[in-house]
């Protein structure tokens, strides 16, 4: 349920190996032994987990993406973004 004091942080004990060259991120998670590779909105987002409210979140993905994607489009990424990472339970909600 969200709470009005919630946040959104990295999981703890993941692996993160950073590919710049190639713009993504890998993800390793040994609880359930999982490997993901996150694209560059993805890992822009995972990156901006840090104790922060949805929407300190949101506000600067979407500084980030806008001058390069529509509002509406970079929305839409972020949403998508945001809710992969929570159901691959390598982002958590916590009150």
């Amino acid at each position: 349920m969200f709470h009005q004091n919630s946040c959104y942080k990295k999981k703890a004990n993941l692996q993160i190996r950073q590919i710049a060259e190639t713009d993504t991120c890998l993800i390793f998670a040994p609880d359930n032994t999982t490997l993901y590779s996150l694209d560059i909105s993805a890992w822009l987002i995972f990156e901006l987990c840090d104790g922060k409210s949805r929407e300190e979140i949101e506000k600067t993905f979407l500084e980030s993406v806008v001058p390069t994607l529509t509002d509406e489009k970079a929305r839409s990424y972020f949403n998508e973004g945001l809710n992969s990472l929570l159901e691959e339970k390598i982002v958590e909600l916590v009150a």
